[in-house]
């Protein structure tokens, strides 16, 4: 007679004992996977906002020639102008101006008395879009109707693709008395946020 083969009865439980010890030692892993994965999250967060949020600073540089108005009323000397140009960024473009000079004063490096000035300005692309700055500097005459000023500015902001623009700038002008004739020199370095910062002299 063939021989039987008998299977115990307690061999199945044995395999379902350790497939429910597998299944719960799984289970007890995911709230580890869970919070290692909810932790790299949380630590990559600052990183993506730092890179979202993160300003490069560009070269920039310009020059305009222009003429300006002026209003003499001891020691002060108040100037409006405007000038036309190029500057990186913006391309064609209008520098405008406010001025207060203060007349007499003591300039360093300045063998004569020289001036003194606040500033206001905006620079405006052919689109529209402007740059705004705000700045001081000093003034000392080279001949009896020339005068070279020394400002440094502040970039305080703009509009359109220059929203929320800042950085500094240094500028040298050559004033023309006689005249009331300027010509100035824009350098220094400007960030636009927000991906906006620009390589070409045409503007973003």
């Amino acid at each position: 007679r063939p021989t039987e083969t008998t299977t115990t009865d307690n061999a199945f439980p044995e395999r379902v004992t350790h497939h429910k010890a597998t299944t719960m030692s799984r289970l007890r892993k995911l709230p580890f996977l869970f919070l290692a994965a909810g932790g790299s999250l949380v630590a990559a967060q600052p990183a993506l906002a730092r890179t979202g949020s993160e300003r490069r600073l560009v070269p920039f540089h310009g020059t305009f020639a222009g003429s300006s108005q002026v209003q003499v009323a001891p020691p002060h000397l108040f100037a409006t102008g405007t000038g036309q140009g190029h500057a990186a960024h913006l391309g064609a473009a209008v520098w405008t101006f406010d001025e207060i000079v203060t007349l007499g004063q003591t300039v360093a490096g300045c063998p004569t008395l020289g001036t003194t000035d606040t500033y206001t300005g905006t620079l405006t692309a052919a689109n529209g879009d402007t740059i705004t700055v705000e700045g001081s500097g000093s003034g000392c005459p080279t001949s009896p109707t020339t005068t070279r000023v020394l400002d440094v500015f502040t970039v305080t902001g703009g509009t359109g693709r220059f929203e929320g623009a800042s950085g500094n700038l240094t500028s040298v002008t050559l004033v023309d008395l006689a005249t009331r004739g300027f010509l100035i020199t824009f350098d220094g370095e400007v960030s636009f946020p927000g991906g906006r910062n620009c390589s070409g002299g045409r503007g973003c």
